[in-house]
């Protein structure tokens, strides 16, 4: 009796060639995504970095340029106050601005300079802190104007006719008013080319009057002999 036995070798090591190969296919794979993903973390982070870096240097150009603009503007007002290299002296502002003292502005006389400033007038009640002062009158804002279309020497004229009855009275207030009003004066156009001697002598003069909340302080059409600065 014969038997006979079919042979799985060959099945076998088919199975087992195949077997292997997939598995190692499989485990590239794996290995190419965790390369990939290794890869794209670091690029990611590089970005950020990157990233950080330019928020940093954008910050620190801001911080320069508002440097810049603030040393600007104190450079402007520093050539506005410097008296110029002309040799000539400085002059005073009595006879082109005439500052109203406060015993004039208490009585009810009316009083007259060469400029014709404005008579006093009823302040309202205090509520609102206003520092103010008398300013050029129409007839020396005529001849301002004219000075600079003409080139006519701003000193001219200057020391003729002084009052000393109109000479600018000294009034107390604290180191912060005076320097904010300063700080008003030199930021305003028409006021930040006078002198510093000009400048701190408005500042000296100035007296604070109080206003109701609400209160018209001034309105359109009125004379511009009143220098007004809110506080």
């Amino acid at each position: 009796m014969q038997k006979w036995f079919k042979s799985r070798g060959g099945g076998e090591g088919g199975s087992g060639s195949g077997g292997p190969m997939g598995l190692g296919n499989s485990a590239k794979g794996r290995a190419s995504l965790r390369d990939t993903q290794t890869a794209l973390a670091a690029a990611l982070e590089t970005l950020t970095l990157k990233d950080n870096a330019i928020k940093r240097l954008e910050e620190e150009l801001r911080e320069k340029e508002a440097t810049i603009a603030a040393l600007n503007t104190q450079l402007d007002k520093l050539r506005s106050v410097l008296p110029p290299l002309t040799g000539q002296r400085p002059h005073s502002l009595h006879g082109r601005i005439s500052l109203r003292s406060l015993t004039c502005r208490n009585n009810n006389s009316e009083h007259h300079n060469r400029n014709s400033l404005q008579n006093d007038r009823y302040y309202p009640p205090p509520s609102s802190n206003a520092s103010l002062i008398e300013g050029v009158s129409e007839g020396a804002e005529a001849r301002v104007k004219r000075t600079a279309i003409s080139a006519e020497p701003a000193a001219q004229g200057f020391d003729e006719g002084y009052d000393p009855d109109y000479a600018p009275v000294v009034v107390p207030k604290s180191q912060k008013s005076k320097e904010l009003l300063r700080q008003a004066i030199l930021d305003n156009d028409f006021l930040k080319n006078l002198e510093m001697g000009q400048v701190k002598e408005i500042v000296e003069s100035m007296y604070s009057v109080e206003y109701a909340a609400g209160a018209l302080i001034i309105k359109e059409g009125d004379i511009g002999s009143m220098l007004y600065i809110m506080e």
